[in-house]
């Protein structure tokens, strides 16, 4: 090692060492760059000192399912420092246990009890009955949180999210407004066609009842001209009216049918005590 001079045995004060005095070398804390005492000093980077008490909130808000950027914002923390005291101090989600069966979370209910009904507080569970709607709402709502928070880029990217959710939404509401027309519809088609087929079985009825008197009157007139001793005229016209009387009963029967509402005449006679 070169030998150093030491300032107290020059004996010229106007000698300039040459060589590096080390006992006398002191860091260089002075600004540099032009000076303007006119301007306050810049402010210094650094550590901020947060308390125990604001760590703990913040660390409750991380475990309680709020995104790392959110709990520094919300806290003025670093981001750094956020993620270096959850990795050593082990409250990071990924140091959690599994929950047990039935455990509700704070994000929400995704493991429940038998019976037990979903938990909606805007972070939990969704369920598969949701649709495009909720989904809206749902995005909605985290835009309007990223918008109190600052969070610019997260609220446009929510923003986008909720257009394309409302969309389909309206998509999804079309078709169903369109499934409920085409129900109808048929429906009104099945009702229009019974209908029909009630009609055209009052009609036929009518005509075989219009036909039955008819014949009912040719009997009695042939019953008028028959001798007293004919029995073979009074035999066809006995197997006639036989045939008559096997028609009206045939009537009968057919008044109560599959489209007969029950309040035809006979079977009310038929219900009656």
């Amino acid at each position: 090692m070169s030998e150093l001079y030491d300032p107290r045995e020059w004996e010229d004060d106007d000698q300039t060492p040459t060589r590096a005095v080390w006992h006398d070398a002191q860091p260089d804390t002075r600004q540099r760059g032009p000076q303007n005492p006119g301007r306050p000093p810049a402010p210094r980077g650094g550590y901020r000192i947060r308390s125990d008490e604001t760590w703990a909130r913040a660390r409750d808000a991380y475990l309680a399912g709020e995104t790392a950027e959110e709990v520094a914002f919300r806290f003025d923390l670093t981001l750094g420092s956020l993620r270096h005291r959850a990795r050593q101090e082990g409250w990071r989600r990924a140091d959690q246990d599994d929950p047990e069966w039935g455990y509700r979370s704070a994000r929400g209910a995704s493991l429940l009890e038998p019976g037990e009904g979903r938990v909606d507080d805007r972070w939990g569970h969704i369920g598969d009955d949701e649709g495009y709607a909720e989904l809206a709402e749902r995005a909605l709502f985290q835009l309007r949180r990223a918008m109190a928070q600052g969070r610019g880029g997260a609220a446009a990217s929510w923003m986008r999210v909720h257009d394309r959710l409302t969309a389909r939404a309206e998509l999804e509401e079309a078709r169903e407004a369109r499934k409920a027309t085409q129900a109808a519809e048929a429906a009104r088609l099945v009702a229009e066609r019974a209908a029909a087929e009630v009609r055209a079985a009052t009609a036929a009825r009518a005509e075989a009842n219009h036909a039955l008197i008819r014949d009912l009157g040719t009997a009695a007139r042939q019953s008028a001209s028959v001798a007293p001793g004919d029995a073979v005229a009074r035999a066809a016209l006995d197997a006639e009216l036989d045939r008559l009387s096997r028609a009206s009963d045939a009537l009968d029967a057919a008044a109560i049918s599959h489209v007969s509402d029950g309040s035809h005449a006979v079977s009310e006679q038929e219900g009656d005590p």
